[in-house]
């Protein structure tokens, strides 16, 4: 299956640790899903990390972990292929 992420996914994985995360947290055991992301996606992560750590009050390297997680579960979609 595939799904289509966005960054305020992501953020709720981030920050409520609720449902989106326990998707995250099942799909890294289970590898059912690919989620897909368009190529700027994790720069958009990388521009707004400071706040990210802010708003969830994660420390840097929990931050990294989690976003680790989640990337080794996604599927970089080219822009040419988001926007033809």
């Amino acid at each position: 299956m595939e799904v289509v992420l966005d960054f305020n996914l992501v953020f709720s994985a981030l920050h409520s640790r609720g449902k989106v995360h326990l998707i995250f947290a099942w799909n890294y055991v289970v590898r059912k899903v690919d989620f897909l992301v368009p190529e700027f996606f994790w720069e958009e992560i990388e521009g707004k990390w400071k706040k990210i750590i802010n708003l969830t009050k994660l420390t840097e390297d929990e931050l990294f972990e989690i976003l680790e997680i989640i990337k080794s579960q996604t599927v970089t979609v080219p822009k040419e292929e988001v926007n033809p």
